[in-house]
């Protein structure tokens, strides 16, 4: 799941959803650019995702290029009858639920970030037991409640990762982690009987660097070989070549068996970021 779609109708065209009203919007604000996905909420009709780059891009999120982009695509100001703004960010963390108060994280992230100024705290549900909060600039946040409402929920991209994987893991007692490759980044989010065991994203080069990350975050949480598992999805290519070096060294591995409500959702659901297909599958 790893793809830059740029093809078919643009977003400016409103003849593209003709019913607006009945469909649910998320987008992806990252650094590159903006993905955004549209899926009907009453039919079977293949999802729209279009991947929107930025003319100018940074370390982070460029709220100006964003805001550029958004009003170029005037479909993405259609009255949708929900929108999902995911933030793609460095700056996040996972906490426990019984901490993540927004006092808690903006003093955690004051520490992290001393010099880190005009931005808010956003806090997102990810497991029964944590959360994830995120540091994003204000002027986003700003721009994405005036421009889409206060309806508009926002959240940090791992929040549905999380989500996803660990409904996932109630289907068994095992403790999983999961490795999602994908935009050249492994997201590595461990479950076990507790709930959230991690939550973190590492830059990779090459499948021995995703290897050395899930066998490094293996051993931290005293992976039991015997029982536990190992799941692998995303970037196919990749994929393909870690789960043999993994088998070296772990006994159950496996790439990710998805739902078969992802197939109803049309091709584009395979490649476009798997955090935005987790949205509707989450309802």
């Amino acid at each position: 799941m790893n793809g830059q779609n740029t093809q078919g109708a643009p977003l400016s065209d409103p003849t593209l959803v003709p019913r607006p009203e009945m469909c649910r919007l998320a987008m992806r604000v990252a650094p590159g650019g903006l993905d955004v996905v549209i899926v009907s909420r009453v039919n079977d009709n293949p999802l729209i995702w279009r991947h929107l780059p930025f003319a100018d891009t940074d370390s982070d999120v460029n709220v100006k290029a964003f805001e550029e982009v958004v009003y170029d695509n005037r479909l993405l100001l259609a009255d949708f009858a929900a929108t999902d703004v995911i933030v793609d960010t460095r700056r996040f963390m996972a906490v426990p639920a019984e901490r993540a108060t927004e006092q808690t994280c903006e003093e955690i992230f004051d520490d992290l970030y001393p010099d880190d100024r005009d931005t808010e705290v956003i806090i997102s549900p990810a497991t029964d037991d944590a959360a994830i909060a995120a540091c994003v600039p204000s002027a986003l946040t700003a721009f994405i409640r005036r421009t889409f409402g206060v309806r508009a929920r926002i959240c940090h991209r791992m929040a549905p990762l999380c989500r996803f994987f660990s409904i996932k893991n109630r289907l068994g007692n095992t403790g999983k982690l999961h490795v999602h490759i994908a935009d050249g980044r492994a997201d590595i989010v461990a479950l076990g009987r507790d709930g959230l065991l991690m939550a973190n994203s590492f830059p990779y080069k090459s499948e021995t660097d995703v290897l050395y990350y899930t066998i490094a975050a293996a051993r931290e949480l005293e992976f039991d070989n015997s029982t536990d598992r190992i799941i692998v999805s995303g970037d196919a290519d990749i994929r393909d070549r870690l789960l043999p070096l993994l088998r070296k060294y772990v006994s159950y591995v496996m790439p990710m068996i998805f739902p078969s409500d992802i197939f109803k959702l049309g091709r584009d659901a395979l490649n476009a970021p798997f955090e935005l297909i987790a949205i509707p599958l989450l309802d």
